[in-house]
Formats: C-alpha cells, sequence, structure tokens
C-alpha cells in the first residue's frame, strides 16, 4: 500500500555528485567510455535504509553480470537520478535550483520524498551510494559516500566527490583514488539484456474512469535495462493483456494502462497481476 504524507513542506538542499577530476577508469586503466551510468541512489527494503556493511556483504557472491542486476534488485535499490559520462569519463550530476539544465531532479534535492519507493521517508542523516555501470554492463562499481545527507537550512549545499577523501566516497565494488574511480570486471557472457527479467512494484496507482476509458498507472523495479513486455490482467480467468515497455539509464519505470471503453475501477482496484517478458 501506498501512504500519502501529510506534510506538503518540502526539505530541499542543493546537492552535486562531482567526478570532473580525469581519473574515471575502467578496471584497465583506461578511460571510463561515454555512456557508462552513473546513478546516486540508497538501498532501501522491508521498510529500513541498507548499511553500507550489509551491502559489502551481499556483494561477496557476486561476480557475474546476471547477479549484479539481480543483486541490485532484490537489495531494493532506489535511484534518485543518473547521467552518463561524456567522453573524457568526467561526470556531473547536479540537483540546483539555480540550474534546472543539469541532469538530476532540476530543483534541489529532496529530503522528504513525497513520491516513489522513499516517499515519506526522511533522508537527513542517511548514506547515499554511488552506482557506476558500463553500457555493455561488463565492468561496474559500487561506491558509498562518507558523508550522511545534512538537515536543509538556508543555502545548504552538500558536494559529494567521486575521489578518496573526507568528502569522497568508498569503494565496495571496485576502487577509488585523489583523481577519480575505477571500475571492475564482471563475468563475461552474460550481458543484462540476457538477464531473465524480474519485475517488482514499487507503488501501486489508483484507477479513474473518464471518457468512457478506465486508466491507471504504477511503478515499478526491474533487474537491468532493456525492452521488455508488461504482461497484466485483473482476474487469473482472463487473458492476458499487453504493453510494451523500454528501461533506458534507470532500472525503474512508470506505466500508464488503460482499459478502452470500459469501466474497470472496481476489478483494477481490487486486484491486478503482472508479469514480464524481454521484449
Amino acid at each position: 500500500m501506498v501512504s500519502t504524507p501529510t506534510s506538503s513542506h518540502a526539505a530541499t538542499i542543493e546537492l552535486t555528485v562531482a567526478g570532473y577530476y580525469g581519473g574515471n577508469l575502467l578496471a584497465n586503466s583506461s578511460v571510463l567510455p561515454a555512456g557508462t551510468t552513473v546513478e546516486l541512489g540508497f538501498f532501501y527494503s522491508g521498510g529500513v535504509f541498507t548499511t553500507s556493511s550489509n551491502v559489502l556483504s551481499a556483494l561477496a557472491s557476486v561476480a557475474t553480470t546476471s547477479e549484479w542486476s539481480n543483486f541490485r534488485l532484490n537489495s531494493g535499490w532506489v535511484s534518485c537520478g543518473s547521467v552518463s559520462v561524456g567522453s573524457n569519463g568526467d561526470f556531473n550530476l547536479v540537483w540546483s535550483s539555480l540550474d534546472t539544465s543539469s541532469p538530476g531532479l532540476g530543483s534541489e534535492f529532496d529530503l522528504n520524498p513525497t513520491t516513489g519507493a522513499l516517499a515519506s521517508q526522511n533522508l537527513v542523516g542517511k548514506t547515499p551510494f554511488l552506482w557506476v555501470q558500463t553500457a555493455n554492463s561488463l565492468e561496474s562499481g559500487l561506491f558509498v559516500s562518507r558523508q550522511t545527507l545534512p538537515s536543509a537550512g538556508f543555502g545548504v549545499s552538500f558536494q559529494i566527490d567521486a575521489t578518496a577523501g573526507e568528502t569522497g566516497v568508498t569503494a565496495l565494488r571496485g576502487t577509488v583514488t585523489d583523481s577519480g574511480l575505477k571500475t571492475a570486471t564482471l563475468s563475461a557472457g552474460t550481458s543484462s539484456n540476457n538477464v531473465v527479467p524480474t519485475l517488482r512494484l514499487l507503488v501501486a496507482g489508483l484507477p479513474s474512469y473518464s471518457g468512457g476509458n478506465t486508466v491507471i498507472t504504477h511503478s515499478f523495479a526491474i533487474n537491468a535495462n532493456g525492452s521488455y513486455v508488461l504482461e497484466y490482467k485483473s482476474s487469473l480467468a482472463d487473458a492476458w493483456k499487453t504493453q510494451n515497455i523500454s528501461v533506458v539509464n534507470s532500472n525503474s519505470f512508470t506505466v500508464t494502462l488503460t482499459n478502452n471503453g470500459v469501466d474497470s475501477t472496481n476489478d483494477w482496484k481490487n486486484r491486478m497481476f503482472f508479469r514480464v517478458k524481454n521484449g
């Protein structure tokens, strides 16, 4: 069930994840290729934020691309924003009301989210993680901030440097130096595009009936980027209906389903069944 927060006042800060020191590398020390994804997020599962020590322990058995993707999903990864690195391997992920053209949310970082998996949670004092993955999924890195998120206040800004040091990060997978990050290799032979998809409902929507059609919007998490076919129905006796989905630069997606010419609000409110397959 999704709870609606009672407070209408957002607590915000301006936040920067800086990785533009020229030292962001692959395991072989070549520059991170363009298209590598960098995300800021949290591990949140069962109403609890997972500690870095528990994440590190769970990583011990992760060695292949499929295991890496499943770890991301099963550990409750919640992405707050992502960016692709440029041709020089640098990146800059920004939440700033002064620069709404930057990647990220386009406004101050919200410490009291009102939507998504972290809705109604207070992020003050929580520790964010940095997820790095190449476009072919064969190299990856996971890093944890050395600082926790501060309380909001007038002019409060917060920067995570993708380097070692007090304002930097600690490597959980891969390595980190004074000039940047370095990814680690995964076992080749199983790319993320061939992983059997697994689906998790993040936010259940409420159906509405308007203009002769029933409409509902749900948010899901999936274990890898790619093209999928989402199948759904409200009764096990019915045939599956389908919706094509493309997930890019994030392992979550929102989908709006429409039942044309039918008022199915009661059925869709009481129960819906979902499954997914590669597209």
